[in-house]
């Protein structure tokens, strides 16, 4: 049914309209300057978001300190040698949560 126009048998049409604003949470912050590190420019990483192997290689989904979640971006593990301890913590995580989805033996 299309609700954008609603008509009555006997009436005259009624016309539905719908307004959805949608404000991104980072809409008034400025986004934070990439850091310099040896010579290359650089963003933090807030936090790994999940994992898929591509190509054979391994990649993981980051999200940027500063940014919202339409910049998140799958880069490959080579990629992150400068955030070791958040995947590391990313690793120990999703090992918990594989292991205690494994079925016992009775």
């Amino acid at each position: 049914m299309d609700w954008s126009l609603l008509h009555l048998k006997g009436s005259t049409p009624w016309i539905i309209l719908l307004h959805i604003e949608f404000t991104p949470v980072h809409q008034d912050l400025p986004t934070p300057p990439p850091v310099i590190i040896d010579s290359e420019q650089e963003y933090e990483v807030e936090a790994i978001l999940d994992v898929q192997k591509r190509y054979g290689k391994t990649q993981y989904l980051v999200s940027w300190k500063g940014y919202g979640p339409e910049e998140n971006l799958w880069l490959p593990e080579d990629n992150l040698s400068n955030s070791p301890d958040l995947v590391a913590d990313f690793k120990a995580r999703t090992a918990r949560v594989t292991t205690s989805k494994r079925k016992r033996k009775n």
